[in-house]
């Protein structure tokens, strides 16, 4: 059961401005790093990873320390929680989300309306993909941009595999060290880290070796 969503007033809700795309497009030539940031300290912490060269944010939650976050800096903000209702959207959109990931178990009729109305506040919506059938489905219906979500890299890699090179792909592995990252190059776009990855020394090199 997600968590009740923060209340927001629809009558401030203002455009995107920010293109997700264009910030992770690396026609897989590179890999970009997207760092999951915590609720403490959101602002210095956005500040930091944006000084280490990251092009994108992420953040589990639309809330105060999203809005922090993003608003102390100028790159996208992804929202990584799962848009089942116009009010998950909007919620996003209010706190500061650039992007947002549709439900995949919403049906596809109603996901479109979803992906249509992110798309009316200047927001890019993704398709989310756990399996190789979603990942199809997503490449099928002519996805832009496609968030792959699996236990580790070798997961992740299994769903890339055979994903036309014209979308976008973003990994969200649950595990992934430095090591693995780098297993990830030449298989999609960008990943999505944790602090174990983005909070460590070295960081900003990891960075621009990965996407130089």
């Amino acid at each position: 059961m997600p968590a009740p969503l923060p209340p927001f007033n629809i009558g401030t809700l203002v455009p995107s401005t920010r293109d997700l795309l264009q910030a992770v497009r690396t026609r897989r030539a590179g890999l970009a790093l997207l760092p999951l940031l915590a609720s403490e300290e959101p602002a210095r912490e956005a500040l930091r990873s944006v000084e280490s060269g990251v092009t994108a944010l992420a953040m589990s939650e639309p809330g105060s320390a999203m809005e922090e976050a993003a608003a102390a800096t100028r790159v996208p903000m992804l929202c990584l929680r799962l848009v089942a209702a116009k009010e998950d959207y909007l919620a996003a959109r209010a706190y500061g989300a650039d992007a947002i990931l549709l439900d995949p178990s919403v049906d596809p009729a109603a996901r479109a309306d979803l992906a249509k109305g992110a798309r009316s506040t200047r927001m890019m919506a993704l398709e989310v993909a756990r399996d190789p059938a979603q990942a199809k489905r997503a490449a099928d219906a002519g996805a832009r941009a496609l968030l792959l979500q699996g236990p580790d890299v070798a997961a992740i890699r299994a769903l890339a595999t055979g994903l036309p090179s014209n979308i976008t792909l973003l990994a969200w592995p649950e595990r992934a060290a430095e090591a693995d990252l780098r297993k990830l190059t030449g298989a999609v776009d960008a990943a999505v880290v944790g602090v174990d990855v983005y909070g460590v020394t070295g960081f900003e090199r990891l960075v621009s070796e990965l996407n130089p």
